[in-house]
């Protein structure tokens, strides 16, 4: 099994107890987009309760008197922990049958970033990440560079043999093979259902779930300090080449931070990657728009735009604290807290039942 959910992220605190307004600190994490059958199958209640349990513990970090970096990386390790989420424990197979996870985290104070890819041997890929902005010499560190890395700076304890990477998350029943990837690939990034017969066998005795968590889990947070932040975690899409490297540890792609706001995003990763999703979140708020109102914006570009046309979704924070959630899918669960009070969603009509300042 998996360590456990709440699991402690031991950072030193840039905010001294007692110190800002801790009325001003806020987060929105988000598990990933789903088929609606999500809510037919029995893991539902496990996708809610993990995902409630990622905010929960964000917030709660920034209570203690952390940081909004503290924050997104102890909401994110919640959901690597689960065996039920494209992240850490649970990703998604390659078409090696093997594991292959991507992580970053951004610091919107400093505009500095650590991300790692690829990486087969770590149970919190998110962590290993903010070790990587934190020793700052690099951004971004892949493979096995990042597993010396790890060892040089005695973070071995997250090291781990790539078998306790397999949990129970339906994900790891697929086998797609490379010439079946770009057709299974148009029907999980819409958030579709997926038959059996299209794409294999499953190792087990049950037939592919049409509920599988497929795409990036991640975090967004405001502090004490109206410091703002960001991390993604992903196992990737089942059946990648071996190596391939998706939006979620590139700047601007899967996440970004500055003063002004932050987003992280959801969905086809070479789509997101071209259009510079979350930075393009972030741009428009830094033209005056609102969270809300700038998610919702890019993600029509990238469902409007005639190459890509691609469906996903986008979390964010401007530098008011206003909520943006936002998503094409028929389904994407999120949770979000301000003041305390935690609100979880799933359809798209749950978009709207924000806090009441939104």
């Amino acid at each position: 099994m998996a360590e456990s959910q709440e699991a402690e992220v031991k950072e030193t605190s840039a905010i001294g107890k007692g110190e800002g307004d801790k009325s001003k600190c806020r987060i929105i994490v988000q598990g990933g987009a789903y088929s609606s059958r999500i809510c037919e199958h029995h893991l539902s209640e496990e996708y809610e309760r993990v995902t409630k349990t990622a905010a929960q513990t964000g917030y709660n970090v920034m209570m203690e008197g952390k940081t909004a970096v503290d924050a997104v990386e102890a909401a994110v390790s919640v959901f690597e922990g689960s065996e039920y989420f494209n992240a850490g424990v649970g990703s998604a197979l390659n078409n090696f049958g093997e594991v292959e996870c991507d992580a970053m985290i951004m610091d919107g104070k400093r505009i500095n970033t650590g991300a790692v890819m690829a990486l087969s041997r770590f149970l919190h890929p998110v962590r290993l990440a903010r070790k990587v902005m934190d020793d700052g010499r690099h951004c971004a560190l892949s493979g096995d560079g990042a597993l010396e890395f790890a060892r040089e700076i005695g973070y071995n304890s997250f090291i781990c043999n790539p078998k306790k990477l397999k949990g129970q998350n339906p994900n790891q029943t697929l086998n797609i093979d490379i010439e079946n990837y770009e057709t299974f690939a148009s029907h999980r990034y819409n958030g579709e259902p997926v038959q059996e017969s299209q794409f294999g066998e499953t190792d087990g005795n049950e037939p592919l779930q049409e509920s599988q968590s497929y795409d990036t889990v991640s975090a967004v947070a405001m502090d004490a300090q109206e410091h703002l932040a960001c991390a993604t975690s992903s196992g990737g899409m089942a059946g990648k080449r071996k190596g391939r490297v998706g939006d979620v540890p590139l700047v601007g792609c899967g996440g970004y931070a500055n003063e002004v706001g932050t987003a992280t995003t959801t969905g086809n990763g070479e789509a997101i990657m071209k259009l510079t999703l979350a930075r393009k979140v972030v741009y428009s708020m830094e033209q005056g728009t609102n969270a809300k109102e700038s998610s919702q914006k890019a993600l029509n570009e990238m469902f409007s735009n005639k190459i890509i046309k691609c469906k996903g979704g986008v979390i964010a924070i401007d530098k008011d604290g206003n909520f943006g959630i936002a998503f094409n899918t028929e389904v994407m669960v999120w949770a979000s807290i301000k003041d305390g009070d935690l609100k979880f969603g799933m359809y798209p009509e749950n978009e709207t039942d924000q806090h009441p300042d939104e």
